[in-house]
């Protein structure tokens, strides 16, 4: 669109001028890094281990794993890699509410990033202390579902904490400013604290392990790289009665020493591994 045709863009249904990468939305299965990380600090990430069945109930709420026949006995790596709801609800009743927020706020999630006047990212949404009382609002936030909703911009700055040693990087627009050729400013790279650096590793071990499935679809060729897909349900449907879902996957490479991290939002797109991946790859 130019600006002749900036009429057009604002009645287009498609809405292009929204910032997408600002936008906050529903996150999925990607948060279960999040849980994770609250395991490996709570000391249960090594021992807890869940037989899947391919449902669970939550004080009578049942929740249903994307696998109607069930994982059956899952690890951690092992419900990472299959992405296993149920593990992760049974696994953030083992957990405090406020422990798990408390994770998610050091990860960056419910808070805004400013990146120059009148440009900031949302904040996305938070559960309160209060709601993850209950035990069905903590089964949703467990694996990324329920009222939580985050930017893929905050879900990259996620991705940098895990792949460097836990802090998160400030998000900056410039590096510096120059004038005739000669340095007038230079923004030094800064950090702020975010989860310990032997959780980090255990992040990166587990995504990985998720990235070298074989069915993951966002596999490069020459590249080892560590990932996690999502599908993050909208409560929409379409005509025909299917709840239309965003597609996600969040990665970072190379494996040894990691440089890049990237972050695909197929909006309205299906499965993660179906839409997200492929573009990743």
């Amino acid at each position: 669109y130019t600006a002749d045709t900036l009429e057009e863009a604002i009645q287009d249904p498609d809405s292009p001028m929204i910032n997408r990468a600002l936008y906050a939305y529903p996150v999925g299965s990607i948060f279960k890094l999040v849980t994770a990380a609250c395991a490996k600090d709570s000391e249960l990430a090594d021992t807890f281990q869940w037989d899947c069945t391919g449902t669970i109930s939550v004080e009578g709420q049942l929740f249903r794993c994307h696998d109607d026949q069930g994982h059956g006995r899952q690890t951690m790596p092992l419900a990472m890699r299959n992405s296993c709801n149920p593990f992760f609800i049974q696994l953030s009743q083992q957990l405090s509410g406020a422990a798990l927020r408390q994770t998610a706020k050091a990860l960056g999630f419910g808070q805004e990033i400013p990146l120059t006047t009148g440009q900031v990212s949302s904040s996305g949404t938070l559960p309160t202390l209060q709601q993850l009382q209950l035990p069905a609002e903590r089964a949703n936030f467990g694996f990324g579902q329920g009222i939580l909703t985050a930017t893929p911009l905050q879900i990259t700055r996620m991705t940098c904490a895990i792949a460097g040693d836990g802090t998160l990087p400030e998000v900056r627009l410039v590096r510096g400013i120059t004038e005739d050729g000669r340095n007038v400013l230079r923004e030094s790279a800064r950090h702020s604290q975010g989860i310990s650096a032997e959780t980090a590793a255990y992040l990166r071990s587990l995504m990985c392990y998720a990235a070298a499935d074989s069915d993951f679809a966002g596999k490069p060729r020459h590249v080892p790289m560590g990932a996690k897909t999502s599908t993050a349900q909208t409560g929409r449907f379409s005509e025909d009665g299917e709840e239309i879902c965003h597609g996600w996957v969040t990665a970072f490479f190379p494996v040894s020493n990691p440089k890049y991290a990237v972050t695909v939002l197929a909006e309205d797109g299906g499965y993660g591994n179906v839409s997200a991946a492929p573009v990743l790859r």
